[in-house]
Formats: C-alpha cells, sequence, structure tokens
C-alpha cells in the first residue's frame, strides 16, 4: 500500500450498513455543490442501504474514519458492460466531507480503493471527474492515474454543459 502523510488519524475499513445516513449526508454535500454528479435530487439513507447492499456483490467500497466520524467514502462500481471482458475493469468515485479536504483523507480513500481493486482482481480502474473539479483531479493524478481524454458536453446540470476528464490507472499486478 502506498504510503500517505496526513494531519489526521484516518482509519479504512469496509462500508457497513451503519454508515448508510453518514453516506447520504456525504453525497448530499456534492448535489449541492454540483462538483462531481449530474444528480439533482438528494439521496437517503435508505437509499444508501441499497447501494450498500449491491455492492457487497463484487465491488470494494470503503469509508475512511477519524476519531469515530465517517469523512468519507471510496467505490468501486461496474464500467463497460455486463460481457466478460469488462469484469476486470472498475469506476472510482471518491467523496470527502467538506470539513475533511485537504487534511489527506482523499489521498488515503484513493490509495486503499486502488489496493481493494488489486486485492479484488481488477486490471484497472477508471474515474470520470468534472472539468471544474481541480481539486479531484490533482488528487487521482497524483495517486498515479493518467488523463485519457475529455468527454465534452458531457451532460447538462441545471441549464450548463459539463465537461468530464477520463482518468484510468492500470493494475500491473493482474494483467498477467
Amino acid at each position: 500500500m502506498t504510503t500517505i502523510t496526513s494531519s489526521l488519524d484516518v482509519q479504512l475499513r469496509s462500508v457497513s450498513p451503519r454508515d448508510a445516513a453518514a453516506l447520504a449526508r456525504l453525497y448530499n454535500h456534492g448535489v449541492a455543490s454540483r462538483l462531481f454528479t449530474y444528480v439533482t435530487e438528494e439521496t437517503t439513507p435508505e437509499r444508501q442501504f441499497e447501494v450498500i447492499d449491491e455492492a457487497k456483490l463484487r465491488y470494494p467500497f470503503l469509508v475512511a474514519v477519524t476519531d469515530g466520524q465517517v469523512a468519507g467514502y471510496a467505490r468501486l462500481s461496474p464500467y463497460g458492460g455486463t460481457r466478460p471482458w469488462h469484469r476486470g475493469l472498475g469506476e472510482v468515485s471518491i467523496v470527502v466531507a467538506p470539513e475533511f479536504r485537504g487534511q489527506g483523507v482523499g489521498a488515503r480513500l484513493v490509495s486503499g480503493i486502488v489496493d481493494a481493486a488489486r486485492d479484488a482482481g481488477f486490471w484497472k480502474v477508471v474515474s470520470l471527474i468534472f472539468e471544474p473539479n481541480m481539486p479531484s483531479l490533482s488528487l487521482f493524478r497524483r495517486a498515479g492515474f493518467r488523463d485519457v481524454g475529455v468527454y465534452e458536453r458531457h451532460g447538462n446540470l441545471h441549464g450548463t454543459w459539463v465537461n468530464v476528464v477520463i482518468l484510468e490507472r492500470l493494475i500491473l499486478e493482474n494483467q498477467d
């Protein structure tokens, strides 16, 4: 695992149903900020229970905890299609609570989810990040992701077209 310097004591663990309310709160910050999702309606803890349950099937889903509080989460979800050659591809999503940004939580989450993807047999992970979200783009680039391209005008959010930067990281250990 990559060593990350942080000013906080950040522990990573697998998500559990008890995290549903915290996940909803974090996701809803993103909905309000318009920095990482086209979703315009807030989620609920009940919906997050469903998301947690779906993740148990195959895709790693981690939470970062500091001082007993969920400071962020990282999850891997399907990328591509359902055909056999897509099984080794995963899409990384990371959300960090506003009060914990810039303190190493995001770096721990990126490192942890890449390690979890490797351990689960994935050979490549990708992330699609809104072009204006420079902190997230910097975070992923520092973690070894490379830019692949830009989906121009990929979606419309409240009347504004948003470009999405495509990043990828190969997991060479699983490409034998």
